[in-house]
Protein backbone atom coordinates (compact mmCIF):
# COMPACT_ATOMS: atom_id res chain seq x y z
CA UNK A 1 0.00 0.00 0.00
CA UNK A 2 2.87 2.34 0.89
CA UNK A 3 4.39 2.17 -2.50
CA UNK A 4 0.84 2.93 -4.72
CA UNK A 5 -0.03 5.39 -2.29
CA UNK A 6 3.44 7.44 -2.42
CA UNK A 7 3.24 7.44 -5.92
CA UNK A 8 -0.04 9.21 -5.84
CA UNK A 9 1.03 12.12 -3.91
CA UNK A 10 3.98 12.05 -6.54
CA UNK A 11 1.10 12.41 -9.35
CA UNK A 12 -0.51 14.96 -7.11
CA UNK A 13 2.23 16.98 -6.84
CA UNK A 14 2.91 16.77 -10.55
CA UNK A 15 -0.66 17.78 -10.95
CA UNK A 16 -1.84 14.13 -12.87
CA UNK A 17 -4.68 14.05 -10.90
CA UNK A 18 -6.35 10.83 -12.91
CA UNK A 19 -3.14 8.93 -12.52
CA UNK A 20 -3.35 10.02 -8.45
CA UNK A 21 -6.72 8.64 -8.13
CA UNK A 22 -5.96 5.29 -9.79
CA UNK A 23 -2.63 5.00 -7.57
CA UNK A 24 -5.26 5.32 -4.34
CA UNK A 25 -7.54 2.65 -5.68
CA UNK A 26 -4.82 0.45 -6.20
CA UNK A 27 -3.67 1.02 -2.48
CA UNK A 28 -7.05 0.64 -1.13
CA UNK A 29 -8.30 -2.63 -3.87
CA UNK A 30 -4.85 -4.32 -2.33
CA UNK A 31 -6.50 -4.22 1.38
CA UNK A 32 -8.71 -7.35 -0.14
CA UNK A 33 -5.76 -9.31 -0.61
CA UNK A 34 -3.48 -8.55 2.69
CA UNK A 35 -2.22 -11.26 5.48
CA UNK A 36 -1.04 -10.08 8.40
CA UNK A 37 2.10 -12.20 9.51
CA UNK A 38 5.11 -11.96 12.56
CA UNK A 39 6.20 -8.81 10.86
CA UNK A 40 3.10 -6.88 10.86
CA UNK A 41 2.86 -7.35 14.52
CA UNK A 42 6.84 -5.56 14.94
CA UNK A 43 4.38 -2.14 14.54
CA UNK A 44 6.80 0.74 14.61
CA UNK A 45 7.68 3.28 11.63
CA UNK A 46 7.56 0.48 8.61
CA UNK A 47 3.81 -0.47 9.54
CA UNK A 48 1.67 0.92 7.00
CA UNK A 49 -2.14 0.08 8.09
CA UNK A 50 -4.97 1.33 6.44
CA UNK A 51 -5.40 4.65 8.19
CA UNK A 52 -2.03 5.18 6.99
CA UNK A 53 -3.06 4.28 3.51
CA UNK A 54 -6.31 6.77 3.80
CA UNK A 55 -4.18 9.84 5.10
CA UNK A 56 -1.49 9.50 2.76
CA UNK A 57 -4.44 9.23 -0.28
CA UNK A 58 -5.67 12.29 1.71
CA UNK A 59 -2.82 13.90 1.49
CA UNK A 60 -2.28 13.39 -2.79
CA UNK A 61 -6.02 14.55 -3.25
CA UNK A 62 -5.42 17.84 -1.31
CA UNK A 63 -3.15 18.46 -4.00
CA UNK A 64 -5.82 18.49 -6.76
CA UNK A 65 -8.30 21.29 -6.46
CA UNK A 66 -10.57 19.90 -8.97
CA UNK A 67 -10.79 16.76 -7.17
CA UNK A 68 -12.11 18.67 -3.68
CA UNK A 69 -15.10 16.21 -3.63
CA UNK A 70 -13.21 13.17 -3.61
CA UNK A 71 -10.48 14.98 -1.29
CA UNK A 72 -13.27 15.30 1.00
CA UNK A 73 -14.86 12.18 1.11
CA UNK A 74 -10.98 10.57 1.62
CA UNK A 75 -10.16 13.00 3.65
CA UNK A 76 -12.78 12.62 6.28
CA UNK A 77 -12.26 9.04 6.04
CA UNK A 78 -8.95 9.37 7.25
CA UNK A 79 -9.93 11.30 10.52
CA UNK A 80 -12.48 8.81 10.98
CA UNK A 81 -9.68 6.25 11.08
CA UNK A 82 -7.76 8.58 13.83
CA UNK A 83 -10.67 8.71 16.08
CA UNK A 84 -9.31 6.28 18.62
CA UNK A 85 -6.75 7.47 20.14
CA UNK A 86 -6.12 3.67 22.48
CA UNK A 87 -5.31 2.35 18.76
CA UNK A 88 -1.90 0.92 18.89
CA UNK A 89 -1.60 2.67 15.28
CA UNK A 90 -2.65 6.15 16.55
CA UNK A 91 0.06 8.82 15.38
CA UNK A 92 -0.63 12.14 16.31
CA UNK A 93 1.14 13.82 13.53
CA UNK A 94 -1.12 11.51 11.03
CA UNK A 95 -4.13 12.18 13.15
CA UNK A 96 -3.05 16.49 12.50
CA UNK A 97 -1.88 15.86 8.65
CA UNK A 98 -5.33 13.99 7.97
CA UNK A 99 -7.21 17.05 9.46
CA UNK A 100 -5.11 19.50 7.44
CA UNK A 101 -5.92 17.82 4.32
CA UNK A 102 -9.38 17.83 5.26
CA UNK A 103 -9.28 21.41 6.13
CA UNK A 104 -7.53 21.77 2.36
CA UNK A 105 -10.23 20.01 0.87
CA UNK A 106 -13.18 22.19 1.82
CA UNK A 107 -11.22 25.22 0.96
CA UNK A 108 -11.07 23.74 -2.53
CA UNK A 109 -14.57 23.26 -1.89
CA UNK A 110 -15.12 26.66 -0.60
CA UNK A 111 -15.81 25.57 2.88
CA UNK A 112 -14.02 28.02 5.13
CA UNK A 113 -16.16 27.33 8.47
CA UNK A 114 -16.06 23.40 7.58
CA UNK A 115 -12.02 23.98 6.98
CA UNK A 116 -11.84 25.44 10.22
CA UNK A 117 -13.46 23.19 12.09
CA UNK A 118 -11.24 20.40 10.45
CA UNK A 119 -8.00 22.19 11.68
CA UNK A 120 -9.46 23.25 15.00
CA UNK A 121 -7.75 20.45 16.99
CA UNK A 122 -4.64 20.50 15.50
CA UNK A 123 -4.15 24.27 16.11
CA UNK A 124 -4.70 23.63 19.82
CA UNK A 125 -1.85 21.16 20.28
CA UNK A 126 1.07 22.35 22.32
CA UNK A 127 4.01 23.21 21.30
CA UNK A 128 5.98 20.37 21.90
CA UNK A 129 4.02 18.31 19.42
CA UNK A 130 4.21 20.82 17.09
CA UNK A 131 6.79 19.06 14.70
CA UNK A 132 8.12 20.05 11.42
CA UNK A 133 5.48 18.25 9.34
CA UNK A 134 2.56 19.41 11.60
CA UNK A 135 3.60 22.96 10.85
CA UNK A 136 4.12 22.17 7.31
CA UNK A 137 0.74 20.92 7.30
CA UNK A 138 -1.25 23.84 8.83
CA UNK A 139 1.07 26.11 6.09
CA UNK A 140 0.02 24.67 3.55
CA UNK A 141 -3.85 25.00 4.85
CA UNK A 142 -2.84 28.72 5.22
CA UNK A 143 -1.70 28.32 1.43
CA UNK A 144 -5.04 27.13 0.10
CA UNK A 145 -6.65 29.40 1.78
CA UNK A 146 -4.60 32.18 -0.24
CA UNK A 147 -4.59 31.05 -3.11
CA UNK A 148 -8.67 30.08 -3.16
CA UNK A 149 -8.95 33.90 -2.77
CA UNK A 150 -10.62 33.52 0.23
CA UNK A 151 -8.40 35.79 2.84
CA UNK A 152 -10.69 37.58 3.42
CA UNK A 153 -13.75 35.26 4.48
CA UNK A 154 -11.04 33.27 6.57
CA UNK A 155 -9.12 35.61 8.36
CA UNK A 156 -9.62 34.41 11.83
CA UNK A 157 -8.59 31.54 10.76
CA UNK A 158 -5.59 32.42 9.35
CA UNK A 159 -4.48 34.08 12.28
CA UNK A 160 -4.72 31.22 14.28
CA UNK A 161 -2.95 29.21 11.37
CA UNK A 162 -0.38 32.33 12.32
CA UNK A 163 0.04 32.14 15.92
CA UNK A 164 0.09 28.06 15.78
CA UNK A 165 3.41 28.79 13.19
CA UNK A 166 5.31 31.05 15.39
CA UNK A 167 5.62 28.70 18.41
CA UNK A 168 6.74 25.56 17.10
CA UNK A 169 8.73 23.10 18.84
CA UNK A 170 12.40 24.02 17.75
CA UNK A 171 11.62 27.21 19.53
CA UNK A 172 11.48 26.37 22.99
CA UNK A 173 14.07 26.22 25.40
CA UNK A 174 15.87 23.08 26.00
Amino acid sequence: MWLPVSAARAYAALGNGDRAVAAIRAAEDAWDSVEPDAVDELGGICTFNQARTLYYGADALAWLPAQADEAVALSSRAVAAYEDRSDPSWAFGDEAGSRADLAIARVAARDVEGAADALAPVLELVPEQRINGIVHSVQRVHQAVTRAGLADDASDLIEQIEDFTHTPLKALPR
